[in-house]
């Protein structure tokens, strides 16, 4: 199962999660499914499914791997997140199959813009960062009163294995100065249960409806420290920002901070800084760079992430103004 899924490959899997019978047509397309996983939109007599496989080795230059059983742990966390979050929010999990890794899930509405995509084309929704800031709120504030989800996902191996290795320890060897404020990052986020972390919160995970937005792809869910998310989301809003210079992109930044804190409010602004400047500088010096970034703008990622990295900075207000200077 390690070949890209075939039509006969997708025809048995549906077959299995009694969602096609033997000699029923159905159709299917690839989706953008990242680095990390096969991603497939199936339909079957209009109803529209999507299906989705764990990769054992990413689809970057670098040599990165991860167990494939990933895969059942997003599966854990995307049934928990229908629970506790508003309907529509993450699609429903309609089928898993733990011999071949894979699960299937609803479809999210057709009429959902991929939020990523939108802000790159330099379309900056004027309600979508508030709503993500909310959004990641509420999950962590459900994660922090959910004992049992926390204890099930409590395995730290697969953040391990993408994102404090090839995010944090990767910049620690690269920038050996900054080791020793690299490692009690690391330490910190290896001790501190306490919420569900989605890992991988940011706009390419976040669909663009009316009314609300869609959250995709759990596979790093853990019980951790919420600065994670914090940091790696706020990264994803300040590269764009710093990539796009429009005035609308800087401000979603502060909007989808006020949102957060309102949902959760017990981070503090400042303690979280540092994560800021160590996903800042994963994302070019890591092992999965942002791709859209000439090298003008990566030099000026770094000279932000230094003094953020070394607890130099304590209000987001004044990371703004220190990224539009740099």
């Amino acid at each position: 199962m390690d070949a890209a899924l075939s039509e006969s490959d997708l025809r048995s899997l549906l077959l299995a999660a009694g969602l096609l019978t033997a000699e029923q047509p159905f159709t299917w397309e690839l989706l953008g499914g990242g680095i990390s996983n096969d991603v497939v939109a199936v339909e079957v007599d209009g109803v529209g499914f999507v299906l989705k496989r764990a990769l054992p080795k990413l689809r970057v230059a670098a040599d990165w791997r991860s167990d494939v059983t990933r895969i059942h742990r997003e599966a854990t966390c995307q049934r928990w997140l229908q629970q506790v979050l508003r309907p529509g929010e993450v699609p429903a999990v309609v089928w898993e199959c733990h011999q071949r890794h894979v699960f299937i899930m609803a479809r999210a509405p057709r009429a959902a813009v991929n939020w990523k995509d939108e802000l790159l084309a330099g379309r900056v929704c004027p309600s979508a960062a508030a709503r993500a800031g909310d959004l990641l709120g509420r999950v962590h504030a459900a994660g922090r009163r959910d004992e049992a989800i926390r204890a099930a996902l409590a395995d730290l191996t697969v953040f391990d294995q993408l994102r404090l290795d090839p995010y944090l320890r990767e910049i620690a060897r690269r920038h050996p100065s900054l080791a020793e404020s690299i490692e009690p990052l690391v330490a910190r986020l290896q001790a501190t249960p306490e919420t569900i972390v989605h890992g991988d919160f940011s706009p390419k995970n976040l669909l663009c409806c009316e009314s609300h937005l869609v959250l995709l792809d759990h596979e790093v869910a853990h019980r951790g420290d919420p600065r994670f998310d914090l940091g790696f989301f706020f990264t994803h809003l300040l590269l764009k920002a710093l990539h796009l210079g429009l005035p609308a992109a800087w401000a979603q930044v502060g909007e989808a901070w006020e949102a957060y804190r309102s949902a959760y409010p017990w981070v503090h602004e400042g303690g979280w800084l540092p994560f800021l400047g160590a996903m800042l500088l994963a994302r070019v010096d890591g092992k999965s760079p942002a791709g859209y970034l000439n090298a003008e703008t990566e030099e000026r990622v770094r000279r932000l992430a230094r003094p953020l990295l070394l607890g130099q900075v304590s209000e987001l207000a004044e990371v703004l103004r220190l990224a539009r200077g740099v």
